[in-house]
């Protein structure tokens, strides 16, 4: 079985996304993370200060002490506690970080290629990259006017992407003090030194 495990905003649906069009159905969940050594993940990981910021975001809420600290336990609780506690580095487990992903999409079909042992075509590559632009995604969901509007098949939803497109700067938004409630976080601390 092909399990997406991930924290939210984390560009799963993205990556959802390409599997289907790859012909891979795959089980999505941000809440629970149970290890099969028949299963294999694919696991995105966004760095974590971002995908809380963008979360916010998602709802038109405004980024203050209240939001971060109710967005960082959901954050935890879907996803976040997983990815930071749990042994990914198994050879069963596709590990796609955001940052090098969401504005390059060969990095994902270069890391699919090498965990399905399979090979893409350019044609099917510039497919891709065409199909699943950023451009092309606010395009299609630009009919869905809130996060709540979605598509029940893709999963692309109002608010997908935000308006910085994908590249939500934490130390651009946040000020020292709404940075330090996310920085005494051990468990965050643990994502990024795991990850970044």
């Amino acid at each position: 079985m092909l399990i997406q495990f991930s924290p939210i905003r984390s560009g799963s649906t993205l990556v959802f996304n390409i599997l289907r069009f790859l012909g891979k159905n795959s089980n999505k969940e941000h809440y629970k993370y149970i290890f099969e050594n028949d299963n294999k993940y694919i696991v995105t990981v966004r760095h974590p200060y971002n995908s809380i910021i963008s979360s916010i975001m998602r709802y038109d809420n405004e980024i203050n002490i209240k939001n971060i600290k109710f967005t960082l336990t959901h954050y935890l609780e879907q996803g976040g506690n997983h990815i930071a506690n749990e042994d990914l580095n198994t050879s069963n487990h596709c590990i796609l970080i955001y940052e090098k992903f969401y504005n390059d999409l060969d990095y994902i079909l270069d890391k699919f290629e090498s965990f399905f042992n399979e090979k893409y075509s350019d044609d099917i590559r510039n497919e891709i990259k065409i199909k699943f632009s950023i451009e092309n995604i606010k395009h299609i969901t630009e009919k869905y006017k809130t996060f709540a509007e979605y598509d029940p098949l893709t999963h692309w939803h109002g608010k997908h992407i935000s308006r910085y497109n994908g590249q939500t700067d934490f130390s651009n938004l946040l000020n020292e003090e709404e940075l330090s409630i996310l920085k005494q976080n051990r468990t965050l601390t643990k994502i990024i030194d795991k990850f970044y």
